[in-house]
């Protein structure tokens, strides 16, 4: 009875090292090293992560200064004058009415202001407005662009979205010649100043699977009789203190941008791995 008890002990230990070994060697094989793991937890789980590529967190900057003003912001400030914002804007307001026109504006000034648009070969176009100034002004007064260079980069920045080319008005307009499929550009005879400066602090490059967003801070800075004084809000309403400043310095920093009014620029990635632009939230 003992020897009986003892061979099925000795029976039992073989099957469960038998089984220790193929757990083993099944784990081994089916292992997964811990940045695989990573990746895979953040994909189930739709964790944000940072955006460490400089060529997408430039892309994305720039994109944010075109929406705000027509080109790259390389002094951290702009006028007020210049930026898309409020009923008083020259430029459209693409934080209360982003329509059709602003984001031809937005696209055509983002051309014009970079060099894209070409010197104007058609003397008679039939609009009155453009026909005029080349007579009165000279043809150079005068530049013009194709309308497919518009379609190109307004998918670039707006995606794929429903929109119509159409005359751009204001004081810093765009004419649409649809006979030619050309966009006119005339010398501007007007303009105008800005007492306020716009500071533009971006932080946050980050994303959730397709979804990229940029956090911008601004901070709005008046030019007083006794010097400068300092705002936290587009309204001028909320005041901070700031001592011996001069137009230009940095006053918005990695300590204090939190302080300031905020708004997040969001993005979605398209088919052609490029980041357009969606939405402005709080």
């Amino acid at each position: 009875m003992k020897e009986s008890k003892g061979k099925g002990a000795l029976v039992f230990s073989i099957i469960i090292f038998i089984i220790c070994i193929c757990a083993c060697i099944y784990i081994s094989k089916n292992r997964e090293i811990p940045s695989k793991i990573i990746r895979k937890a953040q994909s189930e789980l739709k964790i944000e992560v940072d955006i460490n590529d400089t060529s997408v967190k430039r892309d994305l900057s720039n994109k944010i200064d075109y929406l705000l003003y027509g080109r790259e912001i390389k002094t951290d400030y702009i006028s007020a004058y210049d930026l898309r914002r409020g009923d008083t804007s020259e430029r459209g307001d693409i934080f209360n009415n982003l329509d059709n026109e602003t984001r031809l504006r937005i696209i055509l000034d983002f051309l014009n202001y970079g060099g894209k648009f070409s010197p104007q070969k058609i003397k008679v176009t039939g609009i009155e407005d453009v026909d005029s100034t080349i007579r009165f002004m000279g043809i150079d007064s005068v530049k013009q662009i194709n309308s497919s260079e518009v379609e190109k980069y307004f998918k670039i920045l707006f995606g794929d979205i429903e929109y119509t080319l159409e005359d751009v008005k204001g004081c810093f307009g765009y004419y649409y010649d649809d006979n030619n499929k050309l966009f006119y550009a005339l010398d501007p005879t007007c303009g105008g100043t800005s007492n306020v400066s716009v500071y533009v602090y971006k932080t946050n490059y980050r994303k959730l699977e397709d979804i990229a967003y940029v956090d911008v801070y601004f901070g709005y800075v008046q030019e007083e009789d006794s010097g400068y004084a300092a705002y936290k809000d587009f309204n001028l309403n909320n005041r901070i203190d700031i001592d011996d400043f001069t137009l230009g310095n940095k006053f918005m920093t990695e300590d204090n941008y939190k302080e300031f009014e905020h708004f997040r620029f969001n993005f979605k990635l398209d088919n052609s791995n490029n980041y357009y632009f969606t939405e402005i939230t709080n």
